[in-house]
């Protein structure tokens, strides 16, 4: 990016949240470059005065470390100065911006954004309901707020006002944000609808999804750059894992498409089975009806947010179980179903695997998944392993006499020769 100069916002003291007024050399108000062209400089915490006479005043100007003047906007003259005042009395958060190539410059004073909605049949439409505030995300220009999802509601209605705010003089009355057209439809987990501080009746509407979901965010962002607001709704699906043999771990499925690049903390894979082996792929989306195979080292739960779109994966075995369901050893003809589990069908503890389900069918609980495989000529072993292959040691057959050794197709093996066994749950080679 280009640079030549650095700009400073320079003005009133509870403008610049208390510093020395129109002081150039102020460092906390430099603003923070974009791109080459756009800037912008968040300040929290202005206690700001409302009164139709008490105008608050700024300049957008170049920083000098010796409180000199060099260029400024709106221009040179002292007074030549932006002015804004706000509706009310309180602490706000002001957003500046400012664009060089025609030396535009914004401000948007933000003391509470709040969501007036009929969510849930509630009909709360209240520009300052306490229950409905908006959290600000830390050094952002993005406020959210997280509800739950409602079991059999119907599509709902919203809007977002910014409280106190009058904007430019002259310019009173916009304090709702509102889409650009009448009842303007957000997607859970897809588009965004960008609009202006509007003073009309016009709403966002959701419908509510086919799939199921846990909570929802609403978000209404800033663009620095468009000078617009955003606003954008998410759903998220909670998923806690099992501890099994030290792992946190457990199968995962929706019919929606989901997307798991930014969860903290959980790993996602897709299973592919070739030759009675599984081979691991990593999964940072996950397309609707697809499964995969989740480990962490917590329980959670984890938020997993509904993606947009996702891309669906031939190479993927796993299916996903959207409600609970007896799942059939064979759920299509030419195709054998494993569930994961440590549990062999004769009731004892096992090494944890993909084990065959029962011929009288084997019951699966929503949002989990199976493994769905084609029958191979020699015909379906009772459980598939998976994971890496631990340390290569010459293991001798009289220290583990108490134990069974299996082939990788799940075959108990009584005198193990040389070769790859699964043993206690783990891959060995004997030499």
């Amino acid at each position: 990016m280009v640079q030549a100069k650095d700009w400073v916002v320079v003005g009133n003291a509870a403008i610049i949240n208390g510093t020395t007024e129109w002081n150039t050399s102020i460092v906390d108000n430099k603003l923070i470059q974009i791109d080459d062209t756009h800037f912008y400089l968040i300040i929290d915490g202005c206690t700001l005065t409302a009164s139709s006479s008490n105008n608050y005043s700024f300049k957008i100007a170049e920083y000098k470390a010796d409180a000199s003047w060099g260029e400024r906007y709106p221009g040179n003259g002292e007074d030549d100065n932006y002015t804004f005042r706000v509706s009310s009395n309180g602490d706000y958060t002001l957003i500046y911006t400012f664009e060089t190539t025609n030396h535009s410059i914004g401000v948007i004073p933000v003391k509470k954004m709040t969501l007036s909605n009929n969510y849930n049949g509630a009909y709360t439409w209240d520009s300052d309901n306490s229950s409905y505030y908006l959290t600000r995300v830390s050094n952002t220009a993005k406020w959210t707020i997280d509800l739950p999802s409602a079991e059999g509601a119907s599509d709902w209605y919203f809007r977002i006002f910014n409280s106190g705010v009058l904007g430019w003089l002259g310019d009173e009355g916009k304090t709702k944000l509102q889409p650009s057209k009448s009842d303007q439809l957000l997607t859970l987990g897809g588009q965004s609808d960008e609009t202006e501080l509007r003073s009309d009746t016009k709403s966002w509407k959701i419908e509510y999804p086919s799939y199921d979901f846990d909570h929802f965010t609403i978000t209404a962002e800033y663009n620095l750059v468009n000078r617009k607001w955003e606003v954008s709704a998410d759903a998220y699906i909670s998923k806690t894992l099992a501890l099994v043999e030290d792992t946190y771990i457990g199968t995962f499925g929706s019919a929606a498409n989901v997307d798991f690049s930014n969860v903290e903390g959980l790993t996602a894979k897709k299973l592919k089975v070739s030759a009675g082996t599984i081979i691991e792929m990593n999964a940072t989306t996950l397309f609707r009806g697809e499964g995969a195979l989740l480990t962490a080292e917590s329980a959670g739960p984890f938020s997993i947010p509904v993606a947009a779109s996702a891309s669906e994966d031939a190479d993927n075995n796993l299916v996903a179980i959207t409600e609970k369901v007896q799942l059939a050893q064979e759920p299509e003809t030419g195709y054998t179903a494993y569930v994961l589990t440590n549990k062999k069908k004769d009731g004892t503890t096992g090494p944890l695997a993909f084990y065959k389900v029962n011929t009288s069918g084997t019951w699966c609980a929503a949002g989990t998944a199976y493994l769905k495989v084609a029958n191979a000529a020699s015909g379906a072993p009772d459980y598939i392993p998976f994971g890496e292959t631990t340390g290569i040691d010459n293991l001798g057959l009289q220290a583990v006499t108490n134990y069974q050794y299996y082939t990788l197709d799940g075959r108990c093996v009584a005198q193990p020769t040389k070769g790859l066994y699964i043993l206690n749950g783990k891959k060995v080679i004997i030499k």
